[in-house]
């Protein structure tokens, strides 16, 4: 009778400390986008389906946040080796104003660092203009035509050796880890429009690498006539793939005001849904997967670990 009752006692506290395990607080942010790409403000949590592992969550949290300092990644993409078109349209008119459009956005919490392909000898390693810093000027100043270690003059064609722009990417994307602001973003200026099988293989070779480091990346460029950006050219697949957006402008080889494009680009990856669930799991990144959708099917969620 006694070891009955011992028994009994033991298991009654084993299933009492079952349920007390404690539930964790899991957040996760979320970004939307239409079938255009562009981010989707205004939503509820009521229109968000959230799972962990597969099992639905109820959502316990729900803010749309704007983010108040951000560490950006300028990448100067001169990386045409063999797209004469793009070398022509570089220097005929140099992005000296999307550069100094994007050092506009720079706030007094916000840092910068402007990065781009080498020109001298090692071609293909990533080159620093700029480490991070919270004056535009200095992001501005390398946008100048005769500046001392100009991103404007002598600079075409970089990417040589049989080594690709996404791997210069990538590398970009390595140093971003010593910024300073959890929210982080980069922006690639482009006029190259490429979707030629080359293209598509040496993005595939990096594309598992670029997305570890969970960094959206937005794409900013002009276009022309035949010559559109958008989510069917590579380097607007890596933007769709890594949660960022394409952002392209007329005035391929003439003036163009890229302040629109830029603002768009600014409110979009300032915004963000902040999602919070609780869970009996872990709360390590490496544990659950979680994913989110909405009920329009139409949109679709990109979902990274909250801002800490």
């Amino acid at each position: 009778m006694k070891s009955f009752t011992f028994a009994a006692s033991l298991l009654l506290v084993l299933y009492q400390q079952a349920a007390q395990v404690e539930l964790q607080r899991h957040q996760v942010t979320a970004v939307v986008r239409d079938g255009s790409g562009r981010s989707v403000r205004g939503l509820k949590g009521e229109d968000f389906i959230l799972e962990e592992d597969g099992v639905r969550q109820d959502i316990a949290q729900f803010q749309e946040s704007s983010v108040t300092s951000i560490s950006l990644g300028i990448f100067i993409d001169t990386c045409w080796e063999h797209d004469i078109a793009s070398a022509e349209a570089w220097i005929s008119r140099p992005p000296e104003a999307e550069t100094n459009a994007i050092a506009a956005l720079i706030g007094p919490q916000d840092e910068a660092i402007l990065m781009g392909c080498s020109d001298g000898p090692g071609h293909n390693k990533l080159k620093i203009y700029e480490e991070f810093t919270s004056e535009r000027r200095k992001i501005e100043r390398h946008g100048k035509r005769n500046a001392g270690g100009s991103i404007l003059d002598g600079n075409v064609g970089c990417c040589r050796a049989g080594l690709s722009r996404y791997e210069v990417i990538a590398s970009a994307l390595e140093k971003m880890k010593t910024a300073r602001n959890p929210k982080r973003a980069m922006v690639v200026i482009t006029y190259r429009a490429d979707s030629s099988m080359e293209e598509q293989l040496n993005l595939a070779s990096q594309l598992a690498r670029i997305s570890q480091y969970e960094i959206p990346i937005y794409v900013l460029g002009r276009e022309g006539p035949e010559r559109r950006l958008d989510d069917k050219v590579t380097i607007g697949q890596l933007a769709k793939e890594t949660g960022g957006a394409v952002f392209g402008y007329g005035g391929y080889f003439g003036s163009a005001d890229a302040s629109p494009a830029v603002r768009l680009l600014e409110a979009d990856i300032r915004s963000h849904y902040l999602i919070g669930y609780d869970s009996k799991t872990s709360s390590s990144f490496l544990g659950p997967a979680v994913r989110a959708r909405t009920r329009n099917p139409d949109l679709r969620v990109i979902v990274r670990r909250a801002l800490n």
